[in-house]
């Protein structure tokens, strides 16, 4: 064949690559994925076509090298090869002129990768012995048995599945997983998270999920995770004001209860599934506007992070968070906070007005940090009121002309 796919686990791979080196056999055409790009010495090439982003210096200029071989006679007796030519449909080289360094490990995972590989280890987690009673057995039993039909999901006959064939079978046999161990964790992290079917459910629901999963694996990890449980205060302190909704009423004391530090200081991950559950569908009732404000990046959470302890309590943190939210929706005719929705330049009195409602009048500064972290206090404050409509829409229009 004058052009061939080359990819690991297709038969006779060496040998395509052999043929493809020697510029008096088939193929003289190469398409791979991650395979071609080093450790290959060719000098006939003369064409380098680049269909995809990099974003890592050093594998940008590994992938420019299959190039730069030196080929005598390449085009007759006395033609040496002096040149060869770079297709590049992706804008690499935009990008490398503009970011020198490159941006090495900025890949993000999707949030059905995050979800696999979250419900991965708290699968692992609930086999050290102090979770081997008949209920903690069967909810495993049960992750693991969804993890596996996920694996078994993904169609080895794509592309990205015969890439990664050889760890699609070796983790769709029901036997792989009675115990997980590291290894198994990190191949399935790395080879196979990115290749799960993603399910046709609600995304707000499923970015739910994975909060509450960050809260089950916190939990197993002995760690608090203050962040995450916050977000499910807040949230449930939304659904509270879609009270006259039936679906929001049938789980009214569950609403309620999250909202309380008894429920925090004795809840379980049994306790938190049954939150999981209950909620998960009721995200839809949320105006989009207002989960913006508690559904930014679930993903960022850093479980391995310990957070130093504060003397106060998840309900006294809510309540300065209650005030300061429920002051700029009630007082978005105040001038500075006008100037901010509509995009108005602020001046130092609106800095020092606003700096002064939220440190003194409010709450303390301490109290800001304690909620807030280091955000400066402008963007928290912007992030808060939004943007007008007009505003946005003049924005987008300059940006447009």
């Amino acid at each position: 064949r004058f052009a061939a796919t080359i990819y690991h686990g297709i038969k006779y791979t060496d040998d395509l690559i052999e043929d493809l080196s020697s510029k008096e056999k088939h193929p003289h055409i190469a398409i791979s994925v991650d395979m071609l790009d080093t450790g290959i010495d060719i000098p006939e090439v003369v064409n380098l076509i680049f269909f995809k982003k990099i974003r890592s210096k050093s594998k940008f200029w590994q992938m420019i090298g299959r190039g730069t071989r030196l080929c005598e006679d390449l085009f007759g007796t006395g033609h040496d090869k002096k040149s060869f030519l770079i297709f590049d449909y992706c804008s690499n080289f935009e990008f490398f002129r503009i970011n020198k360094n490159g941006t090495e490990g900025m890949t993000v995972n999707s949030l059905t990768e995050n979800l696999f590989n979250i419900q991965l280890k708290i699968t692992q987690k609930l086999e050290h012995l102090d979770y081997q009673t008949d209920e903690y057995k069967a909810h495993r039993s049960q992750l693991a048995a969804q993890l596996h039909k996920a694996v078994c999901k993904i169609d080895d006959a794509r592309f990205s599945g015969q890439l990664r064939i050889e760890y699609i079978h070796r983790y769709n046999r029901a036997d792989k997983w009675q115990s997980i161990s590291d290894q198994m964790v990190r191949e399935l992290e790395e080879q196979l998270a990115a290749l799960i079917v993603p399910t046709e459910e609600d995304e707000l629901a499923k970015r739910f999920d994975l909060l509450m999963f960050t809260i089950q694996l916190a939990a197993l990890e002995g760690i608090s995770a203050p962040k995450p449980k916050i977000k499910v205060i807040r949230t449930a302190e939304r659904l509270a004001e879609k009270g006259n909704l039936s679906q929001v009423q049938a789980h009214k004391d569950l609403i309620h209860e999250v909202q309380t530090d008894e429920y925090w200081e004795n809840a379980d991950i049994f306790a938190h599934e049954k939150v999981r559950l209950a909620m998960r569908d009721l995200m839809m009732l949320l105006e989009k506007k207002d989960t913006a404000l508690y559904y930014i990046s679930f993903e960022d959470e850093v479980l391995s992070v310990h957070e130093n302890q504060v003397e106060y309590g998840i309900s006294a943190l809510q309540s300065y968070r209650k005030k300061v939210n429920h002051y700029l929706q009630n007082h978005q005719d105040d001038i500075s906070v006008y100037k901010l929705r509509n995009n108005k330049t602020l001046t130092d009195p609106d800095y020092k007005h606003i700096e002064h409602l939220l440190w003194h009048e409010l709450g303390t500064e301490n109290e800001y940090h304690k909620t807030f972290g280091d955000k400066p206090l402008m963007q928290l404050v912007a992030g808060l009121v939004g943007l007008e409509r007009s505003a946005a829409n003049l924005l987008f229009s300059e940006f447009i002309s």
